[in-house]
């Protein structure tokens, strides 16, 4: 008869083992516990602090955007269109057209990135985001460029408010996906949406003065929010969140110093909306690049 085998999980060496790793287990617990309470959600770390900057920035825009209202024809639809006075714009000789030429570069240079530095954090989905984000931005300046820098003022809106509301939605999407741990498609999707509704609701109410530059607002609370509350795990977010610092301080200095006394501001005649897209585009572009502590691989 062979021998009875022993219940190894009644033995007191095995309750030992267990209770240990019991203890182990508690202690890591309390260990992830307290490193959040240090240094977690919400609380501003080296890591995160440009996020929080730019989310500081961001919230005063806010308020500029809810309490300023620009009266000057250089400050069109929600842009400081440079050469612009309201009534003529040449086509290839104003900031949309400079910002559409930035655009194209940096578009190129997105395709560089991958085969310089290897693959990004988020793959060939973040590229392809990231393709899409700065060319299709290009385009719209282009489109705005040719038909005489300023968007249709007809009554019947609906198509452009349509496209708008796509576009916003579209950015926004890419912003959870690049920037944010958020990875469940379905609650992207319903944020996303939201702020695009938002979006175009804040760019049709009265006075309505302001065109579309509440998308700046928008996409720049979201995108800080994000990278400062749940940043993406492999993303350099100490980088990119320093690099978008700029994007929002160029948002404010639009907003209240295109226009002097109804004339031309130094920031229009320095080539207006452009410094937006270089700065913004930046940004962007260094999602691409791997965190500096991970391994490249082609």
């Amino acid at each position: 008869m062979a021998p009875a085998k022993k219940d190894l999980g009644s033995t007191p060496d095995a309750r030992t083992r267990d209770s240990t790793l019991t203890s182990d287990t508690t202690d890591d617990s309390a260990k992830s516990i307290a490193a959040w309470l240090r240094g977690g959600v919400g609380m501003i770390t080296r890591t995160n602090i440009g996020w929080a900057i730019s989310f500081a920035l961001s919230v005063i825009y806010l308020f500029l955007f809810i309490t300023t209202h620009v009266k000057c024809s250089y400050s069109q639809s929600g842009f400081c269109v440079t050469n612009y006075d309201g009534v003529e714009c040449p086509p290839l000789n104003n900031s949309h057209f400079y910002a559409f030429v930035v655009d194209a570069l940096f578009t190129a240079a997105a395709l560089l990135v991958p085969k310089i530095v290897g693959k990004s954090p988020g793959g060939k989905k973040n590229l392809i985001g990231v393709l899409i984000a700065i060319l299709s931005h290009g385009l719209l300046h282009l489109y705005l460029s040719l038909s005489g820098c300023k968007l249709d003022s007809g009554e019947d809106k609906t198509v452009g408010g349509i496209l708008f509301g796509v576009f916003t939605w579209f950015i926004s999407y890419f912003i959870l996906a690049s920037t944010s741990s958020s990875d469940n498609v379905f609650v992207n999707t319903i944020v996303s949406v939201a702020v695009a509704a938002l979006t175009v609701w804040l760019s049709v109410r009265p006075p309505g003065d302001q065109g579309i530059a509440s998308i700046f607002m928008t996409t720049q609370l979201m995108a800080s929010g994000a990278g400062f509350l749940i940043p993406k795990e492999g993303l350099d977010s100490s980088r990119v969140g320093k690099l978008f610092v700029a994007p929002c301080a160029v948002s404010i200095i639009e907003l209240i110093a295109c226009c002097k006394d109804g004339k031309q501001g130094l920031f229009n005649k320095l080539g207006g909306h452009v410094w937006y897209d270089i700065t913004l585009h930046t940004a962007i572009l260094s999602t691409l690049f791997p965190a500096k502590n991970s391994n490249r691989k082609a």
